[in-house]
């Protein structure tokens, strides 16, 4: 898979989540890991649905409306990451980290700083991805992400929410597509609410390919200095636009 069609994949629109420059420990990152529960664990207990009078339908239907609750809050969001991506068997085929930047509605940056200087960024209607070792940006339209999970994080009135299903294990919530495509879960995990806002803790993305993107963030905020989507690159820049 190439480096843009793993942005696109994974990147793409976090618009509305985090990263970073200041890396956690590897201890740290393996209990964020290990707690992380998988696709199939997040379904809603059963007993607690029947405590609530709930029919399945409608705690799935609860879920959503408390995730959707939650990407609303973060109208402006930034925070550092530390990343890592593993195999099938649970091997890290790669570490990394950057900064995230939120600002809605269309203000998105995600800064890759190691171990590759990238930038994935959004304008208007169009996706910017910038990868400083060949100092080439290649630019696409948003509607190329298609109905793409991380799309939905962006805007909780897409109506590709209907594809998935939301389920809900705590402040751990996991959106499944209901149709085959590459990304075959996303999990996202909520900290404590601060000033009515719950922080983004945690992104967990699963390929069907069978490896696993997981992001822990740190140092959240909703200030958010518009300044920082002012993206300067250099005049040589070579520009690949497949709009």
């Amino acid at each position: 898979m190439s480096k843009l069609t793993c942005a696109l994949a994974v990147a793409a629109s976090l618009v509305s989540i985090v990263t970073g420059v200041v890396l956690l420990s590897q201890e740290v990152l393996a209990q964020e890991v290990n707690a992380a529960p998988s696709a199939a664990a997040a379904v809603p207990d059963l007993k607690a649905q029947m405590a609530a009078n709930l029919s399945p339908d409608q705690a799935r239907g609860a879920a959503r409306d408390a995730l959707k609750a939650r990407l609303e809050a973060l109208t402006g969001f930034s925070a550092r990451f530390k990343q890592e991506l593993t195999d099938s068997a649970g091997n890290v085929l790669s570490e990394g980290s950057g900064e995230l930047f939120l600002l809605r509605p269309d203000h998105f940056l995600m800064h890759n700083q190691s171990p590759d200087d990238l930038a994935f960024y959004t304008k208007g209607s169009d996706l910017y991805y910038y990868d400083a070792a060949v100092n080439q940006l290649s630019i696409s339209s948003l509607d190329a992400l298609g109905s793409n999970p991380l799309m939905l994080l962006a805007d909780v009135n897409n109506v590709s929410w209907d594809e998935y299903e939301v389920r809900r294990d705590g402040e751990f919530f996991t959106l499944v597509p209901l149709h085959a495509q590459d990304v075959k879960s996303l999990t996202l995990s909520f900290g404590p609410e601060q000033d009515g806002v719950a922080f983004l803790t945690a992104l967990t993305i699963r390929m069907d390919d069978g490896n696993t993107n997981f992001y822990l963030f740190s140092e959240q905020s909703t200030a958010v200095d518009p300044t920082v989507f002012d993206l300067e690159l250099p005049a040589d820049v070579e520009v690949d636009d497949m709009r």
